[in-house]
């Protein structure tokens, strides 16, 4: 946290000013548009009635309040203007009346403070603005019913490994990275806390999935629509499951996946199944008949948008 007034006492001696002060406006309070910060011919004037101010003074009162001096030449402010044009407040400082009028080298020290004080309420803001979306989006994924999770693969798979090699990796090198309270439950676990950073071959709990659904996942290119998934064996029920997945690849390596999983016993009987040697259904083939889920419609937008822009979706 910056101490913004002991900032302005510090301007405000750095030029022999008797008032410096400091006015942070948030952008809600700042009108948007095409033409910036230019109002249109016969609009309505904005008015500041939200912002905060810091100040130093010399003296108690502040010069301006007690002397309202006239002469333009013993006050100096600049705008906090970023490169959009986005108004973040005002930096200024006042000379007493013996100093009357300002030196190019204070214009030069509020002017450079000024860009950094812009940049610096930018990140805040861009900061507190990413925070309250993570905080949006923690809470739709927590209260929506499907599993969803995501595993992160380090070191990442170059795409043009072979099938059965990118299976093992992922089940030994990736780990689960993030998950809502329906994916820990699949994944054996009561809280997500006690799964989050585990090796995926190390999870699958009830479901026992893991190995038949990663050669599924790897054959389909690491994305899954509306992919029908099986588990149990004799004496024990089937559990039908509904799995989307997609892939992100970084500088042509597989790095990340995204997964939403449903459970839908009990709403019908797949189109298809297949066996292993054990006799346990590990899964069946996509191109399903259930009926279309919301899920992947959830999954999709949040998988693209919490990815970093240099990754590509596939």
């Amino acid at each position: 946290e910056c101490d913004f007034n002991r900032l302005m006492e510090i301007v405000g001696t750095a030029t022999e000013a008797s008032y410096a002060y400091l006015i942070v406006i948030t952008p809600d309070d700042v009108p948007s548009g095409p033409g910036g910060l230019a109002a249109a011919p016969g609009a309505e004037p904005f008015y500041l009635d939200t912002y905060q101010q810091y100040e130093w003074s010399e003296s108690a009162p502040p010069p301006s309040a007690a002397s309202a001096p006239e002469a333009d030449d013993s006050v100096f402010a600049v705008p906090l203007l970023s490169g959009d044009d986005q108004l973040f407040g005002y930096i200024g400082i006042e000379y007493s009346p013996e100093k009357k009028t300002s030196r190019d080298e204070d214009a030069r020290i509020v002017g450079v403070l000024g860009d950094m004080l812009c940049s610096y309420l930018q990140r805040q803001i861009s900061e507190e603005a990413l925070r309250r979306s993570e905080n949006r989006y923690r809470h739709f994924v927590d209260t929506i019913s499907e599993a969803i999770w995501r595993i992160e693969i380090a070191p990442p798979i170059p795409v043009e490994t072979d099938p059965d090699e990118q299976v093992e990796q992922i089940l030994t090198s990736g780990t689960v990275a993030e998950c809502n309270g329906a994916a820990a439950q699949l994944f054996g676990v009561e809280s997500p806390d006690e799964i989050l950073g585990r090796p995926l071959g190390d999870v699958g709990g009830e479901m026992g999935w893991m190995d038949a659904l990663v050669r599924d996942i790897v054959a389909a290119e690491y994305r899954l629509r509306q992919h029908e998934h099986v588990v149990g064996s004799a004496p024990q029920p089937r559990r039908h499951f509904v799995v989307n997945t997609v892939g992100a690849q970084e500088d042509g390596c597989w790095s990340t996946l995204w997964g939403s999983t449903t459970e839908v016993t009990g709403w019908g009987q797949p189109s298809s199944t297949s066996s292993d040697a054990s006799g346990e259904i590990c899964t069946t083939a996509s191109g399903s008949s259930w009926p279309e889920r919301a899920c992947w419609r959830k999954i999709w937008p949040l998988a693209i948008s919490r990815m970093p822009t240099n990754r590509g979706a596939t």
